[in-house]
């Protein structure tokens, strides 16, 4: 009776001990799960982290260095390359390439600086200062910053240039020599910082997009246009439109001056890769002649938008308060509120339209020439054209 006794016993010691075991190594799975749930979560929080903003590092590492010293990297670049193309012998060949790559290179740093101290305003006044009345435009522009930031970007600025340094061995402008190498380094350079930055232009206008979709968020009620943040986002986005007019301008030239002239019959092509040369063509048509003017127009709409957008918003609210007041004009209190609501309402109806003077002819002028370049880059190809845009180039440039 005792041993049966005892072993019972046992049993249920056994018993308790395998449930205190299993639920052990329950709870100790659990939180191995909950271990690996943790890590994993800060692991892509943090990889998401360098991945978005390691590029926004990057570049203002860069733009630290003083504009002097930039200048003077500018100026012995040039000067390097001119040596160059003298000791090659190819310097009436070459001369002017090395003055346009310099300039599309100048501009692109100096927008480049400058939509680096509007991210810095935007954080400011976005990030810092602004209440919960700006939660939702807050949460837009952190997404434009994950966006704009992230090393995805950095495709672009390696596929276009690939396919630009295709057509120009295809064609044989340019050869495996001293001169070549040093035109391969320079423009891929180049290439690189206006890319980006035409990338960057792109994602402010798609914040500017995500503004006119904001339900609310704090602006100047006297004067919308008027709004802080809306001011810079205006001056970069004006400022960039004239750099990247400039700039697509001076690509086209390079481009023209570039190919050879009367390569092209009436019945056929004569280019030394005729695909290559159709290629280049209509990507540059299309991202610098096309689209460019179009997306500043589409710029300038979407903020006038969201101005009048936020002008007939405050109408809207002081004719409320006008009605009310003008409900009871049997004493001098309300008559002065309706006067001061209708003489506000006035107000708002008279101000600006847009946050800075906007100017459209330069622009439309820019434009105008690139598109009649890139145009008679194409028929140069004619050879009565050709001869005599090879006769103005020989005896000018």
């Amino acid at each position: 009776m005792t041993k049966h006794y005892n072993n019972r016993g046992k049993g249920y010691i056994k018993k308790i001990c395998f449930n205190i075991k299993q639920l052990f190594n329950s709870l100790f799975i659990r939180m191995l799960d909950k271990l690996k749930l943790i890590c994993s979560t800060l692991k892509s929080h943090i990889s998401a982290e360098k991945t978005a903003r390691s590029l926004q590092k990057g570049l203002e590492n860069f733009y630290r260095i003083s504009p002097r010293r930039i200048a003077y990297a500018l100026i012995v670049n040039g000067g390097i390359g001119f040596y160059i193309i003298y000791k090659a012998d190819t310097f009436q060949q070459y001369w002017i390439h090395i003055v346009c790559i310099t300039l599309c290179m100048a501009l692109t740093i100096i927008i480049g600086r400058k939509y680096r101290t509007t991210i810095h305003l935007l954080d400011k006044e976005i990030e810092k200062e602004n209440t919960s009345d700006n939660a939702e435009l807050r949460v837009n522009y952190r997404r434009f910053k994950d966006y704009a930031f992230h090393k995805a970007n950095l495709i672009f600025c390696i596929v276009i240039p690939c396919i630009f340094f295709w057509a120009i061995f295809k064609q044989n402008y340019l050869s495996f020599d001293i001169v070549g190498i040093y035109g391969v380094l320079i423009i891929s350079a180049t290439l690189f910082m206006s890319i980006l930055g035409y990338v960057e232009y792109m994602w402010m206008l798609w914040f500017l997009y995500r503004i006119g979709k904001c339900e609310h968020f704090y602006y100047n009620q006297s004067n919308p246009s008027q709004t802080p943040f809306l001011i810079y986002i205006a001056d970069i986005t004006n400022c960039a439109k004239w750099f990247f007019l400039i700039e697509a301008f001076l690509y086209i030239f390079e481009y023209f001056i570039l190919i050879p002239r009367e390569k092209l019959t009436i019945n056929q092509f004569q280019m030394p890769d005729n695909f290559s040369f159709f290629v280049t063509w209509v990507i540059l048509f299309i991202v610098l002649v096309l689209a460019f003017p179009i997306i500043v127009l589409s710029q300038e709409a979407m903020m006038a938008k969201i101005i009048d957008n936020l002008k007939q918003e405050q109408i809207q609210n002081l004719s409320l308060s006008f009605n009310i007041a003008s409900q009871d004009l049997s004493n001098n209190t309300t008559i002065s509120q309706a006067y001061m609501y209708n003489s506000m309402m006035a107000n708002i109806v008279a101000s600006n339209d847009y946050p800075i003077k906007a100017r459209r002819l330069g622009p439309a002028l820019i434009s105008l020439a690139t598109f009649v370049l890139h145009t008679v880059n194409l028929l140069s190809q004619l050879p009565p054209i050709g001869s005599w845009i090879s006769q103005f180039y020989q005896q000018y440039l």
